[in-house]
């Protein structure tokens, strides 16, 4: 069967999708209501780029996890990035 939105509908996967987007964004809306415990020096997180292909570093002071991913956030304790549990390779002290 082709992939259009009434087999979506019967199958129920746009209703999956719709309540992951969900909550993620109820994680992330709590997220900003706290404070993230942040580390005195760098760290860099390694993940894989959206095609897989690819890893991409970023400098972050903290992370957090949550249900469907990692939150990074910088030394004022911003949200810098947001990586999925599946794209994340490492979070370690920068050099």
């Amino acid at each position: 069967m082709p992939d259009t939105k009434r087999g979506r509908e019967r199958s129920g996967r746009g209703k999956r999708y719709q309540t992951r987007i969900r909550d993620i964004e109820q994680e992330l809306a709590a997220l900003r209501e706290g404070e993230p415990t942040l580390s005195e020096t760098p760290l860099v997180a390694t993940y894989t780029s959206e095609d897989g292909q690819d890893l991409d570093r970023v400098e972050c002071y903290g992370f957090e996890e949550l249900v469907y991913g990692v939150a990074l956030y910088d030394a004022a304790g911003e949200q810098v990035a947001y990586v999925p549990h599946d794209a994340i390779v490492a979070i370690e002290p920068a050099d």
